[in-house]
């Protein structure tokens, strides 16, 4: 199985998961793009993104928290990521 387009199978499942609302396929699908060793920067930051937002939805802030915080350690720019921690937190208090 070729790595590259196992991961990039696995970004679009969740990313498409996420449009349709189905948030515990998001996780199934990011979870298995992530534990892809090989996998690119850039590929874990979509993936671990994705896998946060899926959480944040689902109401599993703790879960959500701690995947943003990863992409967050990565790239601080990455997206709205830091808006997200921010609000998380403030809702957590």
């Amino acid at each position: 199985e070729n790595v590259e387009e196992s991961v990039r199978c696995a970004s679009l499942l969740a990313a498409t998961n996420l449009q349709l609302g189905r948030y515990r396929e998001v996780v199934q699908w990011a979870d298995r793009g992530l534990q892809v060793s090989e996998i690119k920067d850039f590929e874990r930051k979509i993936l671990e993104y994705d896998r946060a937002q899926a959480f944040e939805l689902l109401g599993e802030l703790k879960e959500s928290l701690r995947s943003y915080r990863k992409v967050f350690e990565e790239d601080p720019d990455f997206r709205d990521v830091q808006a997200r921690i921010s609000k998380i937190e403030l809702l957590s208090d």
